[in-house]
């Protein structure tokens, strides 16, 4: 095969393989993700990666459009919202949706060319090999990987959307979540891709047996070469294979257990939830269309949603994100007044999405009403979405190519209290919030005060009926197993349901519909998971500092084995 040729499949290679890694966040026609897919492409990113380590440049070039593959087939439904809804021009919508997956993708090709230069280190890039070096290869370009997807999620102000652990939740890696996280899942997922290239390729055989010498002793040791390369081989094709069968969702039940309390993991019988749902909840789905004239329609849809709290006798009930598209003292009469006081006369309770306004100026906000005539909680959303709530310094005429407004909110506090009702203590999150399992983790730091229960309250109809629920569901099925609480999901168009703790999905409502969806939730009140204890007080810290540990003590290690291969060939 000519150079030429295998450099274009090469580049094919990793192209492909980023459409994988996409395609496992959500496969079409809401089949839900893919682990085994999203490990096949790091298992051809990693062969690719391996392949081209004499040049850092080289390597950095084929991640980098990996990356791109894999943010434009992930996030490609952002056009929707600026050119459709947004009108913007087609061209500059388009612009806009490349300029981000490009900028975006820097990050994992700036760190995999740290990991070529550190297996550079020492003048052998292909030197002697165990597998000590072999674990250690494998766990630094994991590390690299997880770096870079750090970067992507907490730098200017983060957008993680399609870390590679979103593909596991139904698999055998996802009940690791518990202790690691998402990104800790994308580092094994990561290392493990690496760990089977290094494996199973024979690439090192001739090698091995070209430094056995020549002489009597050339026939054994070549014979001693091809034994110990086709034991790895044995081992890696075994864990290929083992890796594909488990990551399709074969249950494996002893890692479950895994994400129990503290306190369950040295009593069995509160490893589970046995309460008996206490109380029913309404889930509102107002299916509100986003349009350039939507204003007049979300007028119509809070009526809408007055309507249904007024008429309906759950315990609770919720609404979507910004249900109600104006702060209360904005409406006339008594269109709010009177909804509180029948909700008071019926011991009923209702967390309405809305914006808030004070003299510090607006918030979008979760309000709890119903406990007393002066008792009223209050959500501030923390974690805001750049160009949709509030514009970057330098872009305002980027959003001035928008027709629909954009809302300029300020930041709640980064840590609020839970809303204690009915036994339970609810913790709102607002739209792609939930992306963010470290901020989450905040309010877990108290124990004795930590969430029973997770509200989402979100509208991403912006984006249309396209993949973007099915990844934004497993956004939110990722944080009931790292956190282990359930999770109910409010949205104006999709998907409203009901998740446990498990991450299995109890009820849903239709996409793109307006319903009513009611189910019994009982909290869970057992202590946190061991991810919940370290995210909430350290946050990413511990794994920003794990990775740079691994790839210093790699880089080390590299010194020390070209080092020694100096010495001998002196």
């Amino acid at each position: 095969m000519s150079r030429g040729l295998s450099a274009w499949l090469g580049w094919l290679l990793v192209v492909v393989a980023g459409a994988m890694q996409a395609l496992s966040m959500g496969l079409p026609q809401h089949l839900g993700p893919s682990g085994v897919l999203q490990w096949c492409a790091m298992l051809a990113l990693a062969f690719s990666v391996n392949q081209a380590l004499a040049s850092s440049k080289r390597v950095a070039a084929l991640a980098y459009a990996f990356q791109c593959s894999a943010l434009l087939g992930t996030v490609w439904w952002i056009f929707i919202a600026l050119h459709v809804y947004g009108e913007m021009p087609l061209a500059l919508s388009l612009l806009g949706l490349v300029l981000l997956c490009a900028g975006l993708s820097l990050y994992w090709a700036v760190f995999a060319a740290l990991y070529a230069g550190l297996m550079g280190l020492g003048g052998q890039r292909q030197g002697r090999r165990g597998w000590l070096s072999d674990a250690l290869q494998a766990l630094g370009y994991g590390a690299c990987w997880t770096l870079s997807e750090l970067a992507r999620g907490v730098w200017f102000t983060g957008f993680p959307w399609g870390s590679s652990g979103y593909a596991h939740t139904n698999t055998w890696l996802g009940q690791l979540a518990p202790w690691v996280g998402v990104y800790g899942l994308g580092w094994l997922s990561a290392s493990l891709a690496m760990l089977c290239v290094l494996w199973v390729t024979p690439a090192q055989l001739g090698a091995a047996r070209a430094r056995a010498g020549r002489g009597a002793s050339a026939g054994l040791a070549g014979i001693r070469a091809l034994l110990g390369r086709g034991l790895s081989l044995s081992l890696g094709w075994g864990l290929v294979g083992l890796m594909v069968i488990s990551l399709s969702g074969w249950p494996v039940s002893w890692v479950r257990t895994l994400g129990a309390s503290r306190a369950a993991l040295s009593d069995p019988a509160a490893s589970s939830n046995t309460r008996e749902p206490s109380w029913k909840v309404t889930l509102l789905q107002g299916n509100v269309p986003m349009a350039s004239q939507f204003t007049h329609a979300r007028e119509e849809g809070g009526v809408w949603y007055r309507t249904q709290m007024a008429s309906d006798h759950s315990d609770l009930v919720i609404t979507p994100e910004t249900a109600f598209a104006k702060p209360p003292q904005a409406y006339a009469g008594q269109f709010f007044p009177s909804l509180v006081t029948l909700l008071l006369a019926q011991h009923r309770l209702a967390l309405i999405g809305m914006p808030l306004v004070d003299q510090r100026g607006y918030t979008n906000s979760a309000v709890g009403v119903g406990v007393s005539a002066t008792e009223v909680y209050r959500y501030d959303k923390s974690h805001l979405v750049p160009f949709g709530e509030f514009v970057p310094p330098f872009f305002q005429w980027f959003t001035d190519h928008l027709s629909n407004p954009l809302g300029f909110f300020r930041r709640g506090d980064e840590t609020q209290a839970s809303w204690s009702i009915l036994g339970e203590r609810i913790a709102p999150n607002i739209c792609y919030e939930d992306l963010f399992g470290e901020e989450l983790a905040r309010r877990f730091v108290q124990e004795a005060l930590s969430p029973t229960i997770l509200v989402n309250m979100s509208n991403i109809a912006w984006f249309g009926d396209t993949v973007v629920v099915d990844q934004h569901i497993e956004i939110s099925r990722m944080r009931t197993l790292e956190l282990h609480r359930p999770m109910l999901r409010s949205t104006n168009a999709g998907a409203t349901m009901v998740i446990d703790e498990n991450a299995r999905v109890v009820a849903a409502l239709p996409r793109f519909t307006q319903g009513v969806l009611t189910a019994r939730v009982a909290g869970v009140q057992e202590g946190v998971t061991f991810y919940a204890w370290w995210a909430g007080r350290f946050g990413l810290w511990p794994l920003w500092l794990s990775c740079t540990a691994v790839l210093l003590l790699l880089g080390g290690y590299r010194r020390h084995q070209g080092g020694r291969q100096s010495r001998a060939r002196a």
